[in-house]
């Protein structure tokens, strides 16, 4: 099952990706975030896939 993977950036805000099952990044995000919450409500539209904690 995928999941989404939120990291942080060099200049501080947050970006997303979601990664197959076997580990291989199937979509990243095309902006950052300034804030966590915005990152996950936007990877939460992306799919039925669970908002990351």
């Amino acid at each position: 099952m995928g999941k989404f993977v939120i990291s942080k950036t060099k200049n501080g805000e947050f970006t997303f990706s979601l990664k197959a099952g076997n580990g291989e990044v199937i979509l990243t995000a095309s902006e950052s975030y300034t804030s966590l919450s915005g990152c996950k409500g936007a990877s939460n539209l992306c799919g039925k896939t669970p908002c990351p904690t």
